[in-house]
C-alpha cells in the first residue's frame, strides 16, 4: 500500500516506472517486479447502527467493516 492524497497529488504522478521505483526503494535490493494494475483506493470504515435485533445479536467480523490497514484487525482491541 503506497500512500496517495488525492487533494494535492494527481494519479497520473503513479506510473508503472514511478511505483516500481517506490516499490524497490522501500524493499533496499534490486528484485524483478512486474505490476499487474495500478488503481486508487479510498479507505473507509463502516460499523453497524444496530448490534442487537430481536434474538439476532452481531459481534466480532459481522458488526463491523474496516480497512486492513495494520493488519492488525479489530479482534487485537477485544480483550
Amino acid at each position: 500500500q503506497i500512500p496517495f492524497f488525492p487533494p494535492v497529488e494527481s494519479v497520473s504522478k503513479y506510473t508503472e516506472e514511478h511505483c516500481s521505483n517506490l516499490l524497490l526503494s522501500a524493499i533496499r535490493r534490486k528484485v524483478d517486479l512486474e505490476i499487474h494494475n495500478i488503481k486508487p483506493w479510498t479507505m473507509s470504515a463502516l460499523v453497524a447502527d444496530d448490534f442487537r435485533r430481536d434474538r439476532v445479536f452481531l459481534a466480532g467480523d459481522s458488526a463491523h467493516l474496516f480497512p486492513p490497514a495494520g493488519g492488525f484487525g479489530m479482534n487485537t482491541g477485544v480483550q
